[in-house]
């Protein structure tokens, strides 16, 4: 764990809103390991760990996509899904988001 500033402390009420995901969805991340500090105040999610944890690119991805991008297209994406986005998922949207824009705007 990296060091944690309290400003950087979410509630688990904080990070549904957030990260956009209902009850069922957000204990199903913690099932799947998401980060969480115990503390004596209740649990806590560090924004920067869980954006880390949400950003991994998969493999084979192209460079122009970034930990941010995959990170930033589930939580976007994550509202209209009745099951949780992974990172593949938000690889397949950027791609096909980017596919789009190039017909709809092709370079000269």
């Amino acid at each position: 764990m990296h060091d944690v500033r309290s400003s950087d402390l979410l509630t688990p009420e904080q990070l549904k809103q957030w990260r956009r995901v209902t009850e069922d969805q957000y204990q199903e991340l913690l099932r799947q390991g998401m980060p969480v500090i115990h503390t004596d105040a209740g649990d806590r999610h560090s924004k920067t760990e869980v954006d880390r944890w949400f950003g991994v690119v998969p493999p084979g991805a192209p460079p122009w996509v970034k930990p941010e991008d995959i990170s930033e297209a589930i939580r976007v994406w994550q509202p209209n899904y009745p099951r949780l986005l992974t990172q593949l998922d938000a690889l397949e949207i950027l791609l096909n988001t980017r596919a789009l824009l190039d017909v709809l705007f092709p370079l000269k």
